[in-house]
């Protein structure tokens, strides 16, 4: 009888030992995944304050139900109008409720909020017409807020 009590002593410090390794690598490796992801979203959250060429920028304001772009010049339209290649910076607000600027071709989406201002930065490489939509159901019309984006 004394053996089996031994064996199972002996078993129980492995099997003790072993958890503490599994807990302790774990941890390490938990620990690592945290320190580079959170340096990861630093890059992320950082703003954008060092551009290396010239931009434009362009206010969006959404509104039941349509888009307004205002440009530099204080000229505005329901349409937006970019230039192949130039750079711009996006200011997207809301007048009125929740909206979100979304160009499926382009890979562009994100939210008009009443406000605050989110800056989008666009540089469009390919000459054509585009669709910017409303992904933010805001109201009996959500669905008319479609317009057009003429890249030339």
């Amino acid at each position: 009888m004394k053996r089996l009590s031994s064996s199972r002593t002996d078993h129980n410090k492995i099997f003790k030992a072993l958890e503490i390794a599994t807990i302790v690598a774990t941890s390490l490796i938990l620990a690592y995944l945290a320190i580079i992801s959170i340096e990861g979203l630093q890059v992320l959250w950082a703003p954008s304050t060092q551009v290396s060429e010239p931009y434009t920028v362009i206010k969006v304001e959404a509104y039941q139900f349509g888009w307004r772009f205002i440009y530099p010049n204080g000229s505005s339209s329901s349409t937006l109008y970019l230039e192949k290649g130039k750079l711009y910076r996006l200011d997207i607000t809301s007048r009125d409720v929740a909206h979100a600027f979304f160009v499926p071709e382009l890979g562009l989406k994100i939210d008009a909020i009443p406000g605050y201002i989110n800056t989008l930065w666009v540089k469009v490489d390919k000459p054509g017409k585009y669709t910017l939509v409303c992904a933010e159901l805001c109201g009996v019309g959500h669905y008319a807020m479609i317009v057009d984006i003429i890249v030339e």
